[in-house]
């Protein structure tokens, strides 16, 4: 990142346009952040650069980003949007699926109407979700929210691959409409474990205490895949009662779970889990095992200060959680 401001960017671009050379892992900070002069150029430059370079380049900047919140390709992710290469359109969702920016709903919902690729039509519906949950909260026009809701449920019911239609279950689940839990339950009434891993994840962003008994019941299921959508579902709907089975899922072998349950128990606080996240912490020399559990030792602090602002009947008037359903859904 020192380095970001001494790489002219022509230099980018001639390293993004040379097809005979790998483009250096170096020259991916530089895309971070970048101005308005070096926006339109590149933009300039898009279509040029070859398809295999550009689905390259997006899927690095994505695992970069993941890695580094400080980084911030989202111009690079907004320029990939119109690509006319469907894997790099699917990045660039993954770039920009994040943001909050108004800007991105028509785009995001033309992509979910008309795109030709079904991956990308799924990802353009989950990339929704995040203006579902901003309508939410209030934090979105009400007519711009009801337009989103509307195009989720209507592709739901629809015709659409399984894929796409269970992705806009799982967006809209942050709304609060009554038609939201039927849709919820029918799904989770299918003998079909996709149908089922999409449920249990609807359920955790739902924040409705009516999935309780079924989150607490599956927790314990023998299908590894919804096991792990009923653990991050008991966070995010604060289960308290299932902390204990969180701290033997935590104590298991399974890191996947684990993983899982440690974020489930950043989420719902209490007693002991700021003592297992330090002891756990202190014993791992693993990189990113040491960045997750202080992702979850924030999430942790965020968590009791919401419930210290609750106890003392005060109202919370900060941002949006960055992460709202943990280190991701099912696949």
């Amino acid at each position: 990142m020192s380095d970001r401001a001494t790489i002219p960017f022509q230099q980018v671009v001639d390293a993004l346009l040379n097809v005979t050379e790998a483009y250096p892992a170096t020259k991916l900070y530089r895309l971070s952040n970048l101005n308005d002069d070096e926006s339109r150029k590149l933009v300039e430059i898009w279509e040029q650069i070859s398809v295999d370079r550009r689905r390259t380049l997006l899927s690095d900047l994505e695992e970069f980003a993941e890695r580094d919140p400080l980084l911030f390709f989202e111009t690079v992710g907004r320029i990939g949007l119109n690509d006319s290469d469907a894997q790099v359109r699917l990045h660039a969702i993954g770039l920009t699926g994040m943001e909050e920016d108004p800007k991105l709903i028509a785009r995001f919902s033309t992509l979910l109407k008309n795109d030709p690729d079904a991956d990308v039509r799924a990802a353009a519906a989950s990339a929704l979700g995040t203006f579902v949950y901003l309508g939410e909260i209030d934090e979105l026009a009400p007519e711009t929210f009801k337009k989103i809701e509307d195009l989720l449920l209507q592709t739901l019911r629809g015709q659409e691959p399984e894929l796409v239609r269970r992705r806009a279950l799982e967006a809209v689940s942050y709304s609060s409409r009554p038609e939201i839990s039927d849709l919820i339950a029918t799904a989770f009434s299918r003998d079909d474990e996709n149908w089922q891993a999409s449920a249990v994840f609807a359920m955790g962003r739902s924040a409705n205490g009516r999935w309780s008994s079924d989150v607490s019941l599956m927790i314990d299921s023998e299908n590894h895949r919804l096991r792990r959508e009923a653990i991050l579902a008991a966070g995010e709907l604060d289960i308290q009662e299932l902390r204990p089975v969180l701290f033997e899922i935590v104590e298991g072998e399974d890191e996947e779970l684990r993983e899982a349950a440690i974020w489930a128990l950043s989420q719902i606080g209490g007693e002991g889990v700021g003592e297992l996240l330090e002891e756990l912490q202190a014993s791992t020399e693993d990189e990113e095992e040491l960045e997750f559990l202080e992702a979850a030792l924030d999430n942790l602090y965020e968590t009791e200060t919401l419930d210290a602002f609750d106890l003392f009947g005060f109202e919370d008037d900060g941002d949006p959680a960055d992460e709202v359903n943990g280190p991701s859904g099912e696949e």
